[in-house]
């Protein structure tokens, strides 16, 4: 079995003239909390979509879970919570939400489906299209967890909401899945908003060679602090201005 979650070797994709991604090497240990980091336009949701399956590399190879996104979608799908972007059915309510899903993972669990409605204070009776940014943002993390994913894919996951809904959800994440030995790989243009062991800085197609291994601190007023299992990022700034 690979130790890996995630592995990429000289991956590119090109739409004509543009080069999206550019030779992108990646390598996601399992069991890490992964950021990769980069400003908007770099390449982070068209990497994330080859990951998916949902486009394919110019050239390279990339490996999730030692499945090849192109050929192995479904098993994929199986064993991986994808967050790309907001696409659910607008009418559809939290609820309607969660039996839609239920069907399609063999390991889902309603006892989560439980848990994060309380813990995220979701308002499950309301339409998606009716719900503010914070929740929308909240109920696709509760469908991506209520899988029972070994690996959770997130892009963006923090765009958009105030400190305190992005902390609520960073707790969850790092306390409740990550924690339990899964693989959390998540994406960000805000270097404040990620909460990561590992970090890839990602600019304009180019990969950064770097790769620290650290736990990092987070500001409380004046205080640096490092509560357990839980951790944010100062430090990727100088990562990504040397990227």
């Amino acid at each position: 079995m690979s130790e890996l979650a995630i592995e990429t070797q000289s991956l590119h994709k090109h739409f004509g003239t543009l080069h999206a991604v550019d030779g992108l090497d990646m390598h996601v240990p399992c069991g890490s909390i992964y950021g990769f980091i980069g400003r908007n336009g770099a390449g982070k949701t068209t990497t994330i979509r080859m990951f998916a399956g949902l486009a394919r590399s110019t050239s390279g190879q990339v490996r999730v879970l030692n499945l090849d996104p192109r050929t192995d979608g479904l098993r994929l799908l199986e064993r991986t919570g994808f967050v790309i972007g907001k696409a659910l059915l607008p009418s559809m309510t939290g609820h309607d939400l969660v039996r839609f899903n239920r069907g399609f993972f063999p390991r889902w669990s309603d006892a989560q489906v439980d848990k994060y409605v309380g813990v995220l204070e979701i308002p499950m009776n309301q339409r998606f299209q009716k719900l503010s940014t914070g929740n929308q943002t909240k109920l696709c993390m509760l469908l991506a967890l209520s899988q029972g994913a070994e690996l959770l894919i997130l892009d963006e996951p923090t765009a958009g909401l105030d400190p305190f809904v992005t902390d609520q959800l960073l707790r969850v994440l790092v306390e409740d899945f990550a924690n339990e030995g899964r693989t959390l790989f998540l994406s960000s243009h805000h270097l404040s908003a990620s909460s990561a062991e590992s970090v890839g800085g990602f600019r304009f197609g180019q990969f950064s060679k770097r790769v620290i291994e650290c736990h990092f601190h987070r500001f409380e007023g004046t205080k640096s602090v490092r509560p357990s299992g839980y951790h944010t990022n100062f430090v990727i700034e100088a990562l990504d201005r040397a990227a």
